[in-house]
Order: C-alpha cells, then structure tokens, then sequence
C-alpha cells in the first residue's frame, strides 16, 4: 500500500509539472508572436536580438552562429510572418539558415510532435547539398523534439518507407520524394505546412520541371513557400507554378557593386585547348601547400584526369566526385575533401552549388562553363563568409567572348600570363600509360569524346565552336595516337538540301570511314546549319506565289510529304541474294602456291567448268559437296556402329562359354549375327584373327561339330553332354572324396547337375 501511495504521489507530480511546461511554451509562444511585428532588422545585430524561442537560441549558440549575415537578418522576419519568400544573395552568405530557422519556428509556433505527420519539407537539387542540409538542422534543432529524416537516392527505399510517416521534417532531392509519393502509402503530405527549394532556379530547369510538377499536385494549397539561390529566378511561369501568394523578394546584394564576394579574386588565363591539361598540371605543381576545387564538363572527363594526375603524383591528395559514383562513396570523399588541408578535388557540377568546404584555396574551372549562373555558383566554393579566395577559369581563344560577358554582368576578372618557365609538359607520360595499359586508354578516349560531345551540342555557339579546336593535336596532349571514332558527328558530315519540293541526300561516306579532323575545313555555314537540330533548310518561300494572288490563302510555307521513304539499307548479304537470283557468276579467288602442279589442276577444273557452262553459284555447289559429305559420313558412321554391335555381342557369348567350360562352334554366331541382321545391311564379317583359339586354352579335341540341320545340333549337344557326365562320375568314384577335386571340377559338376 505504501508503493501504491507513493507511485500515485509520483504520477500527480508529472502531471502537474507537464501541464506548467505547457502553459509556460503557449505564453512564450504568444510573446514571440508578438513581438513579429515589432521588431526592426536594422536593430537585430545578434540572434539573440531575433524574436526565436529559447530552444532555437540555444542550438544556435551551441553551433557557433552569433551574428546573423544581411539575408539572414531580412529573410528571417518576412518568414517568420508567415510570407512566402524569394531568396537571393551572394554565394557564402548564408541563406542555408536562412530558411532552418523560421522552419524549426513554425513547427515550433504549431507545438508539432511525431503524431501530426510531416510539416516541413525542404527540396535540395543534389545529394551531397541535402546531407549538409540534414546536418544543419541536426545541429541548430538538437533541442527540438521534433523527427527528422535524410531521403535521397542511393539508399534503402524500403528501409525509408516504414520511418518516413513518423517523421516530421524531411529533407529530400526530387527524384526520391517522388518515388515515396507514388509508391508509399504512409506518406502523408496533407498536413504539411511549410515548404522550402534550396537552389530554386536549379530544381525549377527543365532537367527537374516534370518531377517538380507531379510533386505540387500532391501537397496542400495553403502553405508557405520560401525559395532560395544565388542567381534566383523572376519567371512569372515558374512562380505560378508553386502558386506563390503574394511572395515578398529578398535580395541584399541587387544593388552591389559586384555580383560575386568581395573578397574573392578572380582572374582568367588564355591557352589552347590542347595546352589546358598541361597547365593545369604545371599549376597543380606550383600549389602543392593549397586547397583546390576543379571543375569540369562531364563525368568522363572527371574520372581520366583523376586516372592520370593519380599516376603522375603531383604533390598532394587526389580526390573526385562526380553522378556516376556511389553514394557512399561520394560521401566519403565530400567528408575528406572537407577534412584535409592541402588536397584536390575533380568534380563536375553536383558540387557547384550550395556545398560549404571549409578553406578552400583556389577555384579553377578547367573547362569554361555554360553560362554566367553556372560560373558565380563555382566560383562562391571559395571566399565564404568572411574568408579570402580565389578563382581561376582557363579559356582557348575562341572562348575570350565569355569573359566580356562576365565584365558586362558586374563581375570583376583580370587576365594573368602563363609563365612558360615553370610550364611542364605530361604528353609522353600519358601517352605510355595509354600504351602499357588499355583500359587506362579507353578511359581517355572517352574523355575526349565525350568532351567534343559537349561542345557539339552546346547552345552557345559563339563560344563553344568545334571548328576552331584542332582534335588531332587534343587527342595527342590527353595521350592518344589518333582521333577516336565519334558518331554523333553523322548529322555534321551530310549536307541536306531541298530542291524544287524533292529531297536529295547528297552521297557521303559512312560513318567508319568518316575522319574527324577533316570537319576543321568544312565551312562555318554547315555547323551553324546544326543548331536547334534543324537538319533540313527551307530554299524558296511561296514557291507558287500563292502569297501574291489577290486572295489571301492561310497557306503555310512549305509542307513536307510524308511519302517520302527513308533509302534502305544495302547490306552484303542482301546484293549476293540478288546476284544469286540473277545466276551472275561471282569472282573466284586464285592462291598460287609453290606447287605449280596444283594451281594448273585448279586452273584446269575451272576451265572446265566455265565450258560447260554450268551457271549454278557458288552457294548451291557448296550446298551439293556438303550433301555428298553427309551421305558418305552417315555409311561410315553405319559400319563402325556395326562393328561395335559385333564386338559386343561376341564378347558376351565368349564370357557365357568361358562359364559354361565348352566352345561353341563358330557356325552358331553365323547364324545368329545373319539373322539379326537384315539381308540389306549385310555386309563383310569382322576380322576374328586376333581373338585366342579356345581350344588350346581349355585344351579341347581339335574336333569341328558341323550342323547341318537344327535337330543334328541339338543331338549333338546332347551327346556331348552326356559324355561329359560319365567322365566326371568316372572321376568321382576313382575320387575316395570330394575334397580331392579341384575347384574348376566341382563347379563343372554342379552346373552339369543343374542342367540335368
């Protein structure tokens, strides 16, 4: 009784103290309400000057942020007011907590648990980013009780579905999201209250539109949007796509000077394309004491420079990371680049935007980037916050437009020179390892298509232009021998016209026999012709002057027919059919050889055959010798399969005579071999010479029983046995015992009295 008292003493006191916690977050959480409005952010110099409750504050403090940066300042109060936010700053300046404090509020404000399902969803556009997302809440939110969870590709999706229901905040990449929305039935979005796209002009592009699409249809109307990026987007299409009400823009660096950091030094350097790889290389061994981020085209391209400059040693850590890699893998490398000092790392653009690495040195973007977006979102890997840095983008000639192009967008970059004293050249390295190993060789000649690839079907043709890069001394700088085949140049190669309504393919060789580097001579107008993948040009507009009649026709331009068939394929096979049907000799090949004999034989049967004027093809001759083959292939199979029946069948009667101590005459297997066989498949008796002469081995009179009729043998056979009998039963009393006999004697016996 007295536990019984004290247990319920306990439980009145929890309760008691759980229903103060509660009434002490409601007063708490009306006074930070109201104190919204309040506040000025020209005031707010310390996040503990933000209106945030005590939780938030304390994770804040316990991960180091104090003073808050100009887009976290203003972006925190507009969403802190429940509006929906556009984000834009420089790269470096901190919008990731931008958005995770005023997502722990709200769901903080609402005193969400795991029973209400998910209330906050935030969309990251690569993996790497939404781990350091997750990461970033995991830190400034440990004292919130809320649930958090990483969906992302690479991982366990059925581990993920059973967990996913449970959780309150989720940070995912679209891909995944989408899969869970079709195929999860616990995944619930209807309570959700705030969303969030980190890089939001990049998950709103073309390559995450269809996915961006099927997941708005699943979430509720009323909720919070808040979109940030570096280089944000104004599109009205997209904005009515995420049906924004009323979104408020937020972008402290629009009237800057600069549109890149302060700190942050950039220059460009001129070199031919087939001088890139060993500057960077010359580079690379002149900052052997530095952090450096690379950046390139493709993943091809990212994977044979790690190949070679991993061989070629240049001084310090080797790292890459590009899509085609694991996702463990890809996060052990992101951690290690993050951890060492004096290490480089190969990537393409999954680590372009968004992802914070501590220190980072040097920016140097191998390859020129596709537009004035993509080089602010390489560049901003450096000079973070408050820290220095810099950025070097290394152009061939033809690329010198792009940097005006970035002087023109407010961005400050100055040419340096090569220092030629210091230049290295790798080309004979790489091309011994492209020698000694093949798979190191079909790893650069990927590389190098893959990279023309690019080029071809770039939009921007001003800049990326295949005419002006010689591919034969490329392919000799990345250590091949020769140009690699590239079939995505077919289009290039074939000239295309329409005359007078009919379409006429000029006759152009295939595409193993075209050579690459040829396409340097072909005229500008072809390769421009390819742009948009327009491959047939108009000639002549209103070809009936139908346009200059007095009535006024809606009459297209031109309208191609569809009766217009693609040209078949003639392959081999198909034109020695023809000639078949047609009985057209084909050519015969002649071997001489030093036996002048046999080529006058072979002469000499042609000659022949040509007078006989035999117009069978070569085929049906070959058809007729392999008939005769077979005929003459089955005889012989036939005899030896006889052969083998005999063998058998005497072997069998000779163990039954052995037995039985007699020979039996060899007229008997005659006779039975004659009558097994048919009269027609008769043919010669084996040769019997090599078998032993049973007479000596069981010492029987030299005597040949000749039965002429089947009664006489039977007789015969009888009177043998007889005689046997008596001279055993002679032997037997002249015996005093039956101990005296042999062995083979008393078998005799007992078989003979079996018979009998």
């Amino acid at each position: 009784m007295f536990n019984h008292k004290v247990e319920k003493k306990v439980n009145r006191s929890t309760r008691k103290c759980k229903t103060a916690k509660k009434q002490e977050e409601e007063e708490e959480i009306k006074k930070v309400q109201e104190e919204y409005d309040k506040v000025d952010s020209c005031n707010l110099q310390k996040f503990s000057d933000f209106p945030l409750s005590r939780r938030t504050k304390h994770g804040l403090q316990n991960s180091g942020y104090h003073y808050p940066t100009e887009i976290q300042r203003e972006a925190i109060l507009f969403s802190l007011r429940g509006m929906d936010i556009l984000g834009a700053a420089k790269t470096g300046s901190g919008k990731t907590l931008a958005f995770v404090v005023p997502v722990l509020e709200c769901l903080w404000r609402q005193r969400w648990s795991s029973v209400d399902g998910l209330g906050a969803l935030i969309i990251s556009p690569t993996r790497e980013l939404a781990l350091q997302t997750y990461e970033t809440f995991c830190k400034v939110g440990c004292m919130h009780d809320f649930s958090a969870a990483l969906v992302i590709g690479g991982t366990d999706a059925d581990y993920e579905k059973r967990r996913i229901g449970q959780s309150n905040l989720v940070v995912c990449t679209p891909g995944r999201l989408l899969q869970h929305m079709d195929e999860n039935p616990l995944f619930d979005t209807t309570q959700l209250q705030i969303i969030v796209l980190d890089e939001a002009d990049r998950i709103l592009d073309l390559g995450f539109s269809a996915q961006l699409n099927a997941i708005i249809q699943n979430l509720p109307e009323t909720r919070q949007t808040l979109l940030y990026s570096a280089t944000q987007t104004k599109s009205v299409k997209d904005l009515a796509r995420l049906s924004l009400k009323n979104p408020v823009y937020v972008s402290v660096h629009e009237n800057s000077k600069f549109c890149t950091p302060e700190r942050l030094k950039q220059n460009f350097v001129v070199c031919k394309e087939e001088d890139k790889l060993n500057y960077f290389w010359s580079f690379l061994r002149t900052h052997t004491k530095c952090k450096v981020l690379a950046f390139f085209t493709n993943c091809k391209q990212v994977r044979f420079v790690y190949e070679a400059f991993r061989r070629l040693q240049p001084g310090l850590t080797v790292l890459h990371l590009h899509g085609s890699m694991s996702l463990q893998k890809r996060v052990n490398v992101f951690k290690e680049f993050q951890r060492k000092k004096f290490v480089v790392m190969f990537s393409t653009d999954i680590a372009a935007r968004g992802l914070d690495f501590p220190c980072v040195d040097w920016v140097v973007q191998v390859d020129c980037p596709a537009d004035l977006a993509e080089y602010i979102h390489r560049s901003g890997r450096t000079a973070r916050y408050n820290n220095k840095g810099r950025a070097l983008l290394i152009v061939n000639p033809a690329q010198t437009i792009f940097v005006e192009h970035l002087k023109e967008k407010r961005i400050p970059i100055s040419e340096i020179q090569i220092n030629y004293e210091k230049f290295l050249n790798i080309q004979t390295k790489l091309q011994t390892f492209c020698s000694q190993d093949p798979d190191f060789h079909s790893i650069c000649s990927r590389a190098l298509v893959a990279y023309c690839k690019s080029l071809h079907f770039a939009k921007n043709k001003e800049i990326f232009n295949m005419e002006k890069i010689d591919l034969e001394a490329l392919a000799k700088s990345m250590g091949l021998f020769s140009v690699p085949r590239m079939r995505f140049l077919r289009n290039v190669n074939k000239k295309v016209h329409l005359v007078d309504g009919s379409l006429s393919e000029e006759k152009q060789p295939s595409d193993e026999m075209v050579h690459v580097p040829d396409i340097q001579n072909e005229t500008k107008h072809e390769l421009d012709s390819d742009e948009d993948s327009d491959f047939l040009k108009v000639k002549q507009h209103d070809v009936f002057n139908v346009m200059g009649q007095e009535d006024n026709f809606n009459v297209p331009n031109f309208q191609m027919s569809n009766d217009i068939s693609k040209k078949k394929l003639i392959t081999r096979a198909s034109k020695v059919k023809k000639m078949n049907k047609k009985n057209i000799q084909l050519n015969q090949k002649i071997i001489f050889t030093e036996d002048d004999d046999n080529c006058n034989d072979e002469l000499k049967e042609m000659q022949r055959s040509e007078e006989a004027g035999s117009s069978e093809s070569y085929i049906e001759l070959a058809k007729k010798r392999l008939k005769e083959a077979d005929e003459i292939d089955k005889k012989v199979y036939r005899e030896r399969s006889r052969m083998i029946k005999r063998e058998r069948l005497l072997k069998k009667k000779l163990k039954k005579a052995e037995k039985r101590h007699r020979q039996l005459p060899l007229s008997h297997f005659e006779e039975e071999n004659g009558e097994s066989d048919s009269a027609s498949e008769a043919e010669q008796e084996p040769d019997l010479s090599w078998l032993p002469d049973p007479d000596k081995v069981y010492k029987y009179p030299e005597e040949e029983v000749v039965v002429p009729d089947a009664q006489l043998k039977r007789k015969t056979q009888k009177n043998l046995k007889e005689k046997e009998i008596e001279s055993k039963k002679k032997k037997m009393t002249n015996s005093k015992c039956m101990g005296e006999l042999t062995l083979e004697d008393q078998e005799a016996f007992a078989l003979s009295l079996l018979e009998m």
